[in-house]
C-alpha cells in the first residue's frame, strides 16, 4: 500500500505527468476557438494538471456546453498528453439584425458569429443556395449565442429558404428573404417584385399555408410578371391575395411618317 501511494504522489507531482494547456492537441474546431476549449477544460494561466487524475468526461461535458460544439471526446495519453476532438454544429441559414450576423444550425441555435464562416460558406444569401440568409428587420430583434429560433419561424424559414426563381418559374435573377414587423415574412426579388407571406402561428395561421402561397405566387408571376410590384398572399378558396402593380412600361409613339413633297407642275411651253 505504501508503495502504492508513493507511486501516486510521484505521478501526480512529476512534470513529466503534467499537462501543458498550449500542448492539448484540438481537432475539429472550425468555429469554435481553441482558446475556448482550453477555458471549459479549465487549462488556462498556470494549471498543470497531472494527466492521471484528470477528468476527460468532466472535460468533455464541459466543451458540450460551447455553443458550436455537439459532441466532444477527450483522451489521455502518457505521459503528460490530452487529446481533444470535436464534432461541430453545422450551418443550415445565416440570421441577421442589423450589423449582427449569426449562424444557425438545423435546430434553429445561433451558434457562432458568420465571421466564423468563409467567404465561400456565406455566399450571398439567396433563397436555395448553401447558405441562406434572414434579414430579421424587426425593431426588438435581438440574437445572441445559444439562443433558438421558436418551432413556427424554424419551420417557416425551412421552406421559405428554399423558394427559388425556378420553383416559381420566374424570371428574377434571386430570391431574398426577410422577417419585418408588420408585413412578417418577405420574400424580395431585387429590383422587381416583393411578395408578403405574413406571419405564421401554431394554430391560426400555421406554415402548412406555405405551399398554397407558393402555389397562388407562381400563378400571379406566370400572368403579369413584369407589372407586379407588390403580391400579398392572402390565400383563400377563391382568390390569392392583393396585388399592387408597378407603373406600366412606357409606351413608344409611333413616329410620323413625314409627308412626300408635292410634285411641281412641269411649266408650259410657250408657242412658237
Amino acid at each position: 500500500m505504501i508503495a502504492v501511494a508513493g507511486g501516486m504522489v510521484w505521478l501526480t507531482s512529476d512534470p513529466a505527468f503534467s499537462v501543458v494547456p498550449s500542448t492539448v492537441s484540438i481537432s475539429g474546431a472550425h468555429y469554435t476557438d481553441p482558446a475556448d476549449i482550453r477555458a471549459a477544460m479549465r487549462l488556462v494561466g498556470d494549471a498543470r494538471p497531472a494527466t492521471v487524475v484528470i477528468s476527460t468526461r468532466s472535460m468533455e461535458a464541459a466543451i458540450e456546453k460551447l455553443p458550436a460544439v455537439a459532441s466532444a471526446e477527450v483522451r489521455a495519453v502518457l505521459p503528460g498528453t490530452l487529446v481533444v476532438s470535436i464534432t461541430e454544429r453545422q450551418p443550415m441559414l445565416e440570421w441577421r439584425i442589423g450589423d449582427d450576423a449569426w449562424l444557425l444550425d438545423e435546430t434553429g441555435t445561433a451558434f457562432a458569429p458568420v465571421s466564423r464562416a468563409s467567404a465561400d460558406e456565406q455566399g450571398d444569401g439567396a433563397t436555395g443556395t448553401t447558405l441562406p440568409a434572414v434579414d430579421d428587420l424587426r425593431a426588438d430583434a435581438t440574437m445572441a449565442a445559444g439562443d433558438r429560433l421558436d418551432a413556427v419561424d424554424l419551420e417557416a424559414v425551412r421552406t421559405l429558404g428554399n423558394v427559388t426563381p425556378d420553383l416559381l418559374d420566374s424570371s428574377a435573377r434571386a430570391l431574398f428573404l426577410s422577417l419585418a414587423e408588420e408585413e412578417g415574412w418577405v420574400l424580395t426579388a431585387p429590383d422587381h417584385w416583393r411578395a408578403v407571406f405574413g406571419h405564421y402561428t401554431q394554430t391560426l395561421l400555421p406554415t402548412s399555408r406555405i405551399p398554397a402561397q407558393v402555389q397562388c405566387l407562381a400563378a400571379l408571376l406566370a400572368d403579369s410578371e413584369r407589372a407586379v410590384e407588390v403580391v400579398t398572399l392572402a390565400v383563400s378558396t377563391d382568390r390569392c391575395g392583393t396585388v399592387v402593380d408597378g407603373p406600366p412600361e412606357p409606351t413608344l409613339r409611333p413616329r410620323k411618317t413625314p409627308r412626300p413633297e408635292p410634285t411641281k407642275r412641269p411649266g408650259r411651253t410657250p408657242a412658237p
